[in-house]
């Protein structure tokens, strides 16, 4: 459990909520700014469909955590995903 303690509290939650597509749409992003190998994602990609529960999915391997959380933090995820939300629209 140790292993994702600095992962950011966003990720942690979206990982509780099980909200997958949510983890699946954020870790596409970290490939494609090159902050996950093909092989890190694929295997952190794998790791989510086969998980049945958030409990699952934060029982992966430490090695993936830190890959995980490395971009995470370099995304800046947790600012990003604990902001209030605008108001006005697009406008």
């Amino acid at each position: 459990m140790a292993a994702f303690v600095a992962l950011p509290r966003a990720m942690i939650s979206m990982v509780r909520c099980c909200r997958r597509s949510a983890v699946v749409k954020t870790i596409d992003e970290m490939l494609t700014l090159e902050l996950l190998t093909q092989a890190q994602h694929r295997e952190i990609s794998a790791w989510i469909a086969r998980a049945r529960t958030p409990e699952a999915i934060m029982a992966m391997q430490p090695t993936l955590w830190r890959a995980l959380e490395r971009a995470s933090l370099v995304m800046n995820i947790d600012a990003d995903l604990t902001r209030t939300p605008l108001l006005g629209g697009d406008d």
